[in-house]
């Protein structure tokens, strides 16, 4: 595998900026858990944190995933090593937020829905978990990266923010729109077949 002739200040600058994307997301999600305790009492500020939560959340979720595909400027090539993980099939699925992230839309011609409620808890525990995954696979003796430039820590981000946040014991209300019930149901069905895998 190659760096893609990303040089070492790169590379670093790349880990640590996918870390801050897991981050972001797994405190996204850890809120959303204990219902966003914001001491806001205007309703209209709470739906504009609630809704900049859940963008910050998708656009996270998508960095993520695209490090996995290797669709990004940052993936998963830059950074040698022989880890193969079943998250890069579920990160294959996040077409519906790249579609409906960024930019109002009319729907399809069957007037599909505004999305309604995403998958966060799910987004968050499969995708942060997988990339806590990967930074333990890492080789830790090789000369091109250093480990510890996945900083945060995935693995501490994780089991900090995201221990308590249990997707199949409380999981996303599915949809109306039919993309992102789609995306919802497969994160779902991955989780059923693969539990937690806490890292």
């Amino acid at each position: 595998m190659s760096t893609g002739g990303a040089t070492r200040a790169q590379l670093k600058n790349g880990a640590e900026g996918i870390a801050y994307r897991a981050e972001q997301l797994a405190g996204v999600a850890a809120l959303f858990h204990q219902r966003i305790p914001v001491g806001v009492r205007d309703a209209g500020f709470l739906t504009t944190i609630q809704h900049a939560l859940v963008e910050s959340a998708r656009v996270n979720a998508r960095a993520l995933a695209w490090f996995f595909t290797r669709e990004s400027d940052v993936n998963t090539s830059m950074f040698p090593s022989n880890w193969e993980d079943d998250v890069v099939s579920v990160a294959r699925k996040i077409g519906p937020i790249s579609q409906h992230l960024g930019h109002a839309s009319t729907g399809s011609e069957e007037a599909e829905q505004h999305p309604g409620r995403w998958p966060i808890p799910e987004l968050a525990v499969i995708l942060v978990g997988g990339h806590a995954r990967f930074v333990q696979a890492l080789d830790r003796n090789n000369e091109t990266y250093e480990v510890n430039w996945f900083t945060p820590s995935p693995v501490d981000t994780y089991h900090r923010d995201l221990t308590a946040v249990d997707p199949l014991s409380s999981p996303t209300e599915v949809s109306d729109n039919p993309s992102v019930a789609k995306l919802t149901k497969a994160l779902q069905h991955y989780l059923q077949g693969h539990g937690l895998q806490t890292p």
